[in-house]
């Protein structure tokens, strides 16, 4: 379940879901880029 070298953590149930929180989080930061919350 290798997802790609942005993965550094160990292989295991817990990187996968490290993996999508730290997508998650990218995503809101670029859409807090993006529309600057007030």
């Amino acid at each position: 379940m290798y997802r790609g070298p942005h993965s550094a953590a160990p292989i295991n149930g817990d990187s996968d879901a490290a993996s999508r929180i730290f997508s998650m989080l990218r995503v809101f930061r670029l859409l807090r880029t993006l529309r600057p919350l007030r």
